[in-house]
């Protein structure tokens, strides 16, 4: 009967030895799914504030040529007229997206430089086909990202630009 218990007992002996060796696993397990669920989650995070800026320089740029549009000082031959009103509408479009994301966005001082720009329509088109167009650029940084121990920024471009049809 000895002979008949002994690969029994060899059996419940690996047994024991397979779980003393995988206590630890679940825990290992447990970490590692936590760290990669809220680096998704950050990721998630950060792409949901960057829809969020993008939709609102969208929503400038078409309020701002709205403004744009039915403005009447931006159809003058006098060009300080034109730049009165190209200063309204600036005004109206820094005015919606600071108090849409707190981002301050002034005029580039160079073309593609960060800044909303108005295109006033072209008095030499004919009546009717005049169009006047806001752009707005600007950068969001996100988050300062560690490198071997040094913080190291990036940005991410956000632009947006719309035509529309001058009404005269």
């Amino acid at each position: 009967m000895s002979l008949a218990l002994a690969p029994m007992s060899l059996r419940l002996s690996s047994k024991a030895r397979l779980r003393r060796s995988a206590k630890g696993q679940g825990t290992i397990e447990l970490v590692g799914t936590v760290f990669i669920s809220a680096l998704l989650m950050l990721a998630l995070a950060m792409l949901s504030i960057f829809l969020y800026l993008q939709h609102n320089m969208v929503s400038a740029a078409r309020d701002g040529v709205r403004v744009a549009a039915l403005n009447s000082k931006l159809g003058s031959s006098d060009p300080s007229e034109v730049a009165e009103g190209q200063q309204e509408v600036l005004e109206h479009v820094q005015n919606y997206i600071q108090s849409m994301t707190g981002i301050s966005v002034g005029e580039p001082s160079e073309a593609g430089d960060d800044g909303v720009t108005i295109v006033p329509p072209d008095l030499n088109d004919p009546q009717g086909e005049r169009s006047v167009t806001v752009q707005v650029r600007t950068s969001y940084t996100p988050i300062s990202m560690s490198n071997s121990g040094e913080f190291q920024e990036f940005s991410v471009p956000l632009a947006a630009q719309a035509t529309m049809r001058y009404e005269e």
